[in-house]
């Protein structure tokens, strides 16, 4: 089976714009000069060394952190959909997690485990049981049962077994 994103229509062709970004750690400088756009039906990658502050930047396009400075606009309106590059912070009951997520349809997320070649009965054990290829599935799978303007996935790649990579790789495609 092929996975699938549903990637909502915006009236605005730009989504996000970052001018004269730069990340910094208190007194300390990461990255600067940080600019693009991402326009809709887009792909964006961001490409650096570990601490660089790609995900401090990923982080900041979704309004969510004060690392990144600079011009940063979000067309208004825009519905992202985000998977966290860390996830042995993720704790909570998978069921519990989705009782409360009236966005994601049971049956899909079950259908996109399986494309994934992850097992049924991995939805009814809690996260904490799992390893981290399947939790990152796990969230991998969640984003994709949401309909968004943005997906913004951090390495998403992270921990997946090479047959479940292809097919991200090919679904970013």
């Amino acid at each position: 089976g092929m996975l699938r994103m549903t990637t909502l229509p915006h009236p605005k062709d730009v989504l996000i714009s970052v001018e004269n970004g730069a990340v910094r750690y208190g007194n300390r400088t990461v990255c600067e000069n940080v600019r693009f756009t991402l326009r809709q039906g887009e792909r964006l990658a961001l490409i650096g060394a570990n601490g660089c502050g790609k995900s401090s930047i990923l982080k900041g396009s979704l309004g969510e952190s004060d690392a990144l400075t600079g011009n940063i606009r979000i067309a208004s309106g825009v519905t992202f959909s985000s998977v966290r590059q860390r996830v042995d912070v993720v704790e909570v009951a998978q069921r519990d997690a989705l009782a409360r997520d009236a966005q994601v349809d049971e049956t899909l997320f079950k259908a996109i485990l399986r494309n994934m070649d992850c097992p049924r009965e991995l939805f009814d054990h809690d996260l904490q049981e799992m390893s981290q290829g399947q939790r990152k599935k796990i969230l991998l799978a969640r984003s994709l049962c949401e309909p968004a303007h943005v997906f913004v996935w951090d390495e998403p790649l992270n921990y997946i077994d090479v047959f479940s990579r292809v097919q991200l790789e090919t679904l970013i495609r």
